[in-house]
């Protein structure tokens, strides 16, 4: 019934699939009874706002009475229209409540119109449409109940025809020819009719939907790309037979029906149906580039696009202070009811003692238990500041002033684009400070979308100087988006060499560059080329071989035409391009040379698929190039091999007779189309390997440093790749490379390899110990039989002697840097919709110290902050700056939009707009550290400043018969709130602060104070309210014996109730401001001026208010002459703020001094020296208390131990690590545990670990090398690394030793060569498992012996495989001394190299 009232809701999008017709007439069945079509179609209207016109005021008040507060003052607001209970006029009561709901819907209204600027400026956005043209599937525009469905429609002009026109996105309809230009952005979902491009192609940027920046391409309808012209458009007639709107960004299936036949084919062939997936589908969002021109068909308009779908409703947040601030004004409602029963029973009991008596002053003695009743309503009204209303007006005022504050920030406002930090969403400012989880988008809000080629590695020598750009400390204009052109002095030295060998590998180096790609070039209007490509890594590439001089010009269907640095023109005619794919690692191209007309094939890719195809004999540079190769991953460089190699005419002519039989295969194309491939890509010369710079936005690596720091959990959810999103994950300090990363890919439960299979191992392997991970995993239902080999992922998720535990550290379970999670879409898709895996992912997670989620549609972004936002309740953040983040961004607690280059979608939806991700640290760790300790102070000292008040009243009716007397004067009352005590707590809201803003950031640790939610809890609330109570009793009970003994004023009279009431007050008055001021954290001149101004302004006012005569309802004419000079008065005063401070000095004291706080620390310190240099400081330890009392999970996700900042008067310190030098080990607090535990392993030598990659679909632990191209699982095969370059001649072989084992499969495991040292040390760790292997060996195994069998000299660095025979149970395991790591590791190339096929031969004898 209740979602029935919220009419402004919007309605479910429509389910049922569509017809939409063109240039046809609707079938009498779908159409209704009156003519019209059946079928409604949504308006191309976006809405982000929350209100509209009709909506705000029902909307606004329903949101606003989810305040339990509220419900409380509308029944004092009606109680007061009785006479029975009207204290003053009942309109003048109701006027706070009008205020208040007032302001803060004006508050909101004003916020949501900043929305509505947003959404018109992108709504009234220009396009093409067809005019003059009728779409059959609206109503016809004549009639007035539909007219305004048709505002862009136009009378029909036959005369003149079908021509386009311009439209407005809003008026865009499903139906619509339409026609888009390049760089034009698309304004719905629109199936592709024809394009200016060859082959009917166009390219697309799908960064606001994927947040991946390179370019898709997109190929229109093949029968109907023959249109052009708006004639074309009206001759052609067919209907679209869709599927429902859906949110998967990764499917679409249509049908075009053609009822008489296709244009260019006889009718008499009836109906002909083409099949339309997404290949042919522009989605909203995106834009169109290098594409002169589009002609499309509108499918799904508005809140029907996929975008739509993903993005949701703008949700209506409200902070976590304020929602707990429910059940305390519940509490205090309970604490009024009790009172006002205590008052009314005490009528009752007090009334019935002198009922016999007929008093006269009881108004009806006959009804006493009316009289109860009428008692228990007037002590409401009389007790009603204990709920006060003006506590929400104070909040919103000053949340408004913390929203101004962030919004004036210099040290948040970006000069390049004159941008400041833009708080939308005035409600959050404390939720700013509590912050456990943030997630966060890769593309645009991490990174620049700048890819930079940097370094190189040519015939065994590095080019180029690498010099970070990620740091903070250059200036805004040094660090402006600036691409400097790659130059190295030495290599146009080396170019130039007599050395033709030298020079010749670099000419060959750079023309691969610069013909071995797919990008697109244009030119500009100065005549240089511009590069457009799907990958920006090529175009990185084809710019840097530009640079030096090798520039790539155009590029013909056969051939490919370049420029060398001498100027000369130089033709390829392009024969072959083998595609690159993400299983494959690899591209190459096939040429012919225009000088000598030999045949080269070109090839780049991953350093581990190039080099296992190198030409025997190339060892040394193989070695210097993987030297090289590491040099770069350490610098957080993506890393790519080049290599060539010349192919004989009769080779070549046998193999283009495979290929083409391959390319036109219609079973298993793409699978004989790679078995192709491998028979010409092989004999590589390997001519380098190249370094690029994936540029980050300014700061980045140190604001997640930061961030860590302060105890936040960031995860990376994105669209792109895995190696990308991973790679990015060590230049953010994100992920280190101590840590081991767990890869998660798979699909449903039940399925081989399924995700929570995966999860459930990783849990196993990882965490052994943890029984409440264990414990937490509900149990799976039933597994399905499958008619299939499925491997025992019990036997292959860990390794026996295939080396990787040994290239890892010994134990990959125990690694100083704890653990990564990295899971894909395909996986995340079906552990969010199974619950026990949902559970079990989000207990993995947590206990991992940082989680990648990638290739992740927008829907499941915010899935996964549900996820956590419900299963951890903790307070979330997330932060984007494209369309695809919008979902996300509305899901979390706390959204923040970069106003990056993506559109203004995320900004729009966002809750706080910045400019830069750098900016996360002054706005989280100041000013959501500032708002969450001033709020709640703010609100824990409002109640209590209103429990002494009411506090006295209360006691009051004890001594004048529970008659409801207010024993303060009434405008005490009235102004109490308003200006009496409300000046100090709202100098405390404004003004507070704990520390210095560079002592925040300095020491970020201390966020923990809000995360934790250690000031402000239902403990604290209850403190301060008995804090009231105790000192009501002192403010009440001093002056009440004292007065109420025989007190004589200065005249000669006892004094009556009111001047009793003014001691009273005046001494609730001046205890309620001290007792707020010394709560303050901080005192400014505002605190000193709001305290004592208080004070003073409550005695001026007696004053005053004292010699007006005749003053209605007033009784305290000439109290001047009698409060002020009584001694007693003074007295009272005194001794009440003594007593009643006390208790809180005493507290703070013993607490400071003998147990204190961090906060109480780093104030000590600030107070001793306010320029103390937290940051620079070698003997300060970043660490503090806090991290002392570490959870279960971050102990089991390898969190570091820690220290107190104060030990027996001695402050300890560890540096802060130096992000230009070690990046990655900058986001690891407490390094100097992790150093000790190496040290001791090592023998005093700190070994350089890489980070390890675990993957849990096949088991196999690997070194994480190559940050942009390294292995990634789905080829089912790892392949060998380059061998280290020998740095001491080889050792005797160690001793041979043979190791007993039970055979568990029908193949045996090869005999592996391993230090004896070190397989002992693992037998003593680690249990020995089992791998299975295939029999075959393949083209690539016998490629790396026959390397091996010319390497003489390093023979014994190399693993031997050999397979034995079934039935032998004893693996023979030789030893050798040194060079152990890449041996086993290339050992395990082998054994994963003949994993590759199916595992129908493979499964398990127990």
């Amino acid at each position: 019934m209740l979602k029935r009232l919220k009419f402004w809701e919007r309605p479910e999008p429509q389910v049922c699939a569509r017809q939409v017709f063109v240039n046809e007439p609707l079938p009498p069945s779908k159409l209704d009874k009156k003519g019209r079509p059946r079928q409604r179609y949504v308006t191309n209207k976006i809405t982000t706002s929350k209100y509209s016109i009709f909506s705000f005021v029902p909307k606004n008040l329903y949101e606003q009475f989810h305040r339990v507060a509220n419900f409380f003052f509308l029944l004092l607001v009606i109680l007061q229209w009785f006479p029975e209970f009207a204290t003053i006029n009942p309109i003048v009561a109701a006027l706070p409540m009008f205020i208040i709901t007032g302001v803060t819907a004006i508050k909101d209204g004003f916020e949501d119109f900043k929305r509505h600027v947003t959404d018109r400026s992108v709504n009234n956005r220009m396009t093409w449409t067809l005019g003059n043209w009728t779409n059959y599937n609206y109503p016809n525009s004549t009639s007035k109940f539909f007219s305004f469905r048709s505002k862009n429609s136009e009378k029909l002009n036959e005369k003149e025809g079908p021509k386009w026109k311009e439209t407005m996105f809003r008026h865009v309809r499903v139906g619509d020819f339409i026609k888009l230009h390049n760089d034009d952005f698309i304004p719905a979902d629109i199936l592709i009719l024809s394009t200016s491009e060859p082959n009917s192609l166009c390219y697309v940027e799908t960064k606001n939907l994927d947040g991946e920046t390179n370019l898709k391409i997109r190929s229109s309808v093949p029968e109907i790309d023959h249109i052009e012209t708006p004639e074309d458009c009206t001759s052609i007639r067919f209907f679209i037979d869709s599927q429902p709107p859906a949110p998967n960004l990764y499917s679409y299936n249509a049908t075009l029906v053609f009822p008489d036949g296709l244009p260019d084919r006889p009718r008499s062939r009836g109906p002909t149906k083409i099949p339309v997936n997404l290949n042919s589908l522009l989605l909203r969002g995106c834009v169109l580039k290098n594409t002169e021109w589009v002609i499309g068909l509108v499918v799904f308009t508005g809140t029907d696009t996929k975008l739509a779908l993903n993005s949701g409703e703008t949700p209506s947040k409200r902070s976590q202070i304020e929602r707990l601030m429910n059940p305390q004004i519940i509490a205090n409602l309970v604490i009024m009811t009790l009172m006002c029963v205590w008052c009314a029973v005490g009528t009752r009991v007090w009334e019935g003692g002198f009922s016999d008596l007929d008093p006269p002053y009881l108004a009806s003695a006959d009804n006493l238990s009316y009289n109860a009743f009428m008692t228990f309503w007037n002590a409401l009204i009389c007790f009603q500041n204990i709920v006060p209303i003006s506590l929400y007006l104070s909040m919103e005022f000053v949340k408004s002033v913390q929203a101004f504050f962030i919004f004036m920030d210099k040290e948040m406002h970006y000069g390049v684009t004159d941008t400041p930090c833009i708080p939308k969403n005035w409600n959050l400012s404390d939720d700013l400070g509590q912050i456990e989880y943030m997630f966060s988008d890769k593309t645009g809000t991490l990174t620049r979308n700048v890819m930079e080629f940097r370094k190189c590695s040519i015939g065994g020598r590095v080019y180029g100087e690498y010099t970070s750009n990620k740091g903070g400390g250059a200036s805004e204009a040094e660090n402006e988006l600036v691409k400097k052109p790659f130059t190295d002095k030495e290599l146009l030295i080396d170019m130039q060499s007599a050395d033709q060998l030298k020079s010749g590998t670099i000419k060959d180096f750079f023309t691969l560059l610069a013909i071995c790609h797919t990008v697109l070039v244009s030119t500009n209007s100065d005549g240089e080329p511009q590069y457009k490509a799907q990958s920006p890594d090529e175009a990185a590439l084809v710019q840097a071989a530009k640079d030096v001089g090798y520039t790539f010009r155009s590029r013909e269907s056969d051939s490919i035409f370049i420029t060398t640095p001498e100027g000369e023109k130089v033709h390829y005619e392009l024969m072959n391009i083998l595609e690159f794919t993400s299983a494959r690692k690899r591209m190459s191209i096939i040429v012919r040379n225009p000088l000598n007309g030999h045949i080269i094939l070109f090839c780049k890719g991953a350093d581990n698929v190039i080099f296992e195809r190198l030409r025997i004999g190339q060892d040394y540079i193989a070695n210097v190039t993987g030297e090289h190769l590491e040099e770069f991953a350490r610098e957080g460089l993506r890393t790519l091999c080049l290599g060539y190699t010349e192919i004989s005419q009769e080779q070549y002519a046998k193999w283009n007779f495979e290929f083409r039989e391959a390319s036109t295969a219609l079973n298993d194309r793409d699978k004989r189309l790679a078995t192709v491939y491998d028979k010409i890509e092989k004999d590589l010369i390997l001519l380098g390997a190249t370094a690029i710079e994936d540029r980050l936005q300014d700061g980045v690596p140190e604001c997640i440093a930061t961030l860590k720091r302060a105890g936040i959990k960031i995860w990376v959810l994105t669209g792109d790749k895995m190696e990308t999103a991973i790679s990015i994950g060590f230049s953010t300090c994100l992920l280190n490379r101590e840590m081991n990363l767990i890869i998660i890919r798979g699909g449903a439960y039940g399925e081989p390899g399924s995700a929570y299979e995966q999860m459930r191992n990783a849990v196993e392997k990882f965490f052994p110990s943890d029984l409440d991970i264990l414990e937490s995993a509900k149990a799976p239902p039933v597994v399905p039989n499958y008619n299939g080999s499925r491997p025992s992922m019990s036997h292959t998720r860990e390794m026996s002697f295939g080396g990787i535990s040994l290239f890892s550290n010994l134990s990959n379970a125990n690694r100083p840097g704890g653990y990564a999670l990295v899971i894909d879409g395909s996986a995340l898709k079906y552990t969010l919709e199974e619950s026990f895996s949902r559970s079990l992912l989000l207990d993995l997670a947590c206990r991992c110290k940082g989680v990648i989620c990638c290739r992740v549609s927008p829907l499941q972004k915010a899935k996964v902050v549900e996820l956590v936002k419900e299963g951890k309740q903790a307070v979330t953040c997330a932060i984007g700056d494209g369309a695809n983040d919008v979902s996300m961004i509305q899901a979390a607690h706390i959204g923040i939009g970069v106003a990056g280059e993506e559109g203004l979608q995320a900004v729009m939806a966002s809750d706080y707009a910045i400019a830069q991700f750098r900016f996360l640290t002054r706005l989280l760790l100041v000013h959501g550290h500032y708002a969450y300790i001033r709020n709640s102070s703010l609100i824990l000292n409002f109640f209590y400043k209103n429990m002494i008040g009411v506090g006295v009243l209360f006691w009051f009716q004890l001594f004048d018969g529970y008659s409801t007397t207010v024993v303060f004067e009434y405008t005490y009352t009235l102004f109490w709130n308003l200006f009496f005590t409300c000046c100090a707590v709202l100098a405390i809201g404004v003004f507070d602060r704990d520390v210095p803003d560079r002592v925040a950031i300095e020491v970020p640790e201390l966020y923990q104070w809000g995360m934790k939610k250690k000031g402000y809890t239902m403990a604290i609330f209850f403190i301060f309210l008995l804090e009231g109570v105790y000192q009501s009793l002192v403010c009440f009970f001093i002056p009440y014996f004292a007065y109420g003994l025989g007190s004589v004023n200065a005249s000669g009279h006892q004094p009556d109730y009111l001047e009793l009431g003014t001691e009273m007050a005046a001494a609730c008055i001046t205890v309620a401001n001290l007792f707020n001021g010394f709560n303050a954290e901080c005192w400014t001149v505002f605190h000193f001026i709001a305290v004592f101004g208080s004070i003073g302004l409550f005695y001026i006012y007696v004053a005053i208010y004292s010699l007006v005569p005749d003053m209605p309802d007033s009784g305290i004419y000439g109290f001047n002459n009698i409060v002020y000079r009584s001694a007693v008065f003074w007295f009272c005063i005194i001794l009440s703020i003594v007593i009643s401070i006390l208790p809180r000095f005493l507290w703070k004291y013993w607490q400071r001094n003998y147990l204190p706080t961090d906060v109480d620390i780093v104030k000590e310190v600030c107070k001793e020296d306010l320029q103390y240099d937290f940051l620079h400081d070698s003997r300060f330890n970043p660490t503090l208390g806090l991290y002392k009392n570490l959870t279960h999970e971050s102990a089991l996700s390898g969190q570091e131990s820690s220290v107190p900042i104060y030990t027996d008067g001695i402050f300890t310190h560890t540096p802060r690590p130096s992000f230009t030098t070690e990046r990655s080990s900058s986001a690891t607090s407490g390094l100097h545990v992790i150093t000790h535990s190496l040290e001791q392993f090592s023998g005093g030598e700190v070994p350089e670990t890489p980070a390890s990659m675990t993957f849990m679909r096949t088991g196999i632990t690997s070194p994480m090398r190559g940050y942009a191209f390294s292995q990634e699982e789905g080829t089912g095969r790892i392949m060998a690394p380059p061998l280290r370059r020998r740095k001491t001649n080889p050792g005797p072989l160690g001793r041979v030793f043979r190791m007993e084992t039970s055979p568990i499969r029908r193949m045996s495991l090869p005999d592996v060569r391993a230090s004896a040292d070190v397989t002992d040390a693992i037998i003593g760790e680690e249990r020995i498992r089992m791998v299975q292997f295939r029999e075959s060996s393949s083209t690539n195994t016998s490629n790396i012996h026959s390397r091996r069998e010319s390497e003489s000299l390093d023979e014994s660095d190399l693993i031997q495989p050999r397979l034995t025979s079934s039935s032998e149970p004893i693996v023979a395991m030789e030893v050798i001394n040194e060079d152990v790591n890449d041996n086993i590791d290339e050992g395990n190339t082998n054994i994963n190299q003949e994993k590759d096929t199916d595992n129908t031969d493979q499964e398990m004898t127990e």
